[in-house]
């Protein structure tokens, strides 16, 4: 193998990166799409299905259709089904974490109480959707999905 910059040789990561970097921007074009409302309205009527039902398209359209939300407008609000679900998902407990943070005490606190603080803030923002948060981890635990994990690390909308 070259130590050369600018060789040619392929270790395997690429492809992995360039999905984690199409999936990461494809979550921020989606974020302004004109589908937030529909997608908050799926989702609330998703979660209480999620433990029966995991996360599949079978539930979503369900979901879709106990809130009145037409099966084009789901698909397109969440193209590739669970996945964006559980993005959507975990991008709103991302976002009820930051809110959290943002609290004037956040700012006062060491290191090691911001860290502890959010993680708090992100665990008490999942604590109704226990199960759904397990069925989340499997779904994403799939090989298929492996990228998806990545991606909802480095999200844009949490405030720090």
């Amino acid at each position: 193998m070259s130590n050369d910059p600018k060789s040619t040789e392929n270790n395997g990561s690429e492809g992995v990166n360039a999905e984690f970097s199409a999936e990461t921007e494809a979550l921020k074009a989606r974020s302004d799409d004109g589908f937030e409302d529909e997608r908050a309205l799926i989702l609330e009527k998703l979660l209480p299905l999620v433990p029966f039902e995991g996360w599949t398209d079978g539930a979503i359209s369900l979901a879709a259709k106990e809130a009145g939300v037409e099966p084009a407008t789901t698909k397109a609000a969440f193209p590739r089904g669970a996945v964006d679900a559980i993005k959507v998902w975990s991008a709103r407990s991302d976002q009820a974490m930051g809110d959290a943070m943002k609290a004037s005490e956040f700012k006062t606190l060491k290191i090691r109480e911001k860290v502890a603080f959010a993680v708090r803030a992100r665990l008490g923002a999942i604590r109704a959707d226990k199960e759904a948060a397990r069925r989340a981890a499997a779904t994403l635990a799939l090989p298929i999905n492996a990228p998806v994990p990545l991606t909802l690390i480095i999200t844009p909308n949490v405030g720090f």
